[in-house]
């Protein structure tokens, strides 16, 4: 089965339901939960996503509701890859210029041998990494191939 190291964008688009991205989300996250693929990020990533879902908003009990199920959703369908003082140093020691997706990607490099990255910020880790980038899009066609 392949896995994709997912960034931190596809996940904000499946939270937010921010479109036009969200519905290609949606089918990579549904491909996972039919087993079709392995999908994995980091602690970072899903905070971030938290973040992302209550910026701006008060916090109320409907809010906090909704983060709670998708904190649900999420560590059910989503393999989380620890991140540790050592992924911090090879980010450091990389060549990415966003340090946060460079600790990212040691941390998930690390946990599993990665098919592909998908991101909706190529750019931040082309230069830097052998696996295929790709948007949600591009992934679902990955699998479509295998």
């Amino acid at each position: 089965m392949k896995v994709f190291f997912v960034d931190t964008n596809i996940l904000v688009d499946l939270a937010i339901a921010r479109e036009p991205f969200d519905e290609d989300a949606k089918q990579l996250f549904r491909s996972a939960l039919q087993e079709k693929v392995r999908l994995l990020t980091t602690p970072i990533a899903l905070s971030t996503t938290l973040y992302w879902l209550q910026k701006g908003r008060p916090a109320d009990a409907q809010l906090a509701e909704k983060a709670r199920r998708l904190i649900r959703f999420f560590v059910r369908v989503v393999e989380l890859a620890a991140v540790s003082k050592e992924h911090f140093i090879a980010s450091a020691d990389s060549g990415f210029l966003d340090l946060e997706d460079g600790t990212q990607y040691a941390a998930a490099a690390a946990y599993a041998k990665l098919d592909a990255l998908v991101t909706r910020d190529p750019d931040d880790f082309k230069p830097f990494v052998s696996e295929p980038v790709v948007d949600a899009r591009g992934a679902i066609k990955l699998l479509a191939k295998a």
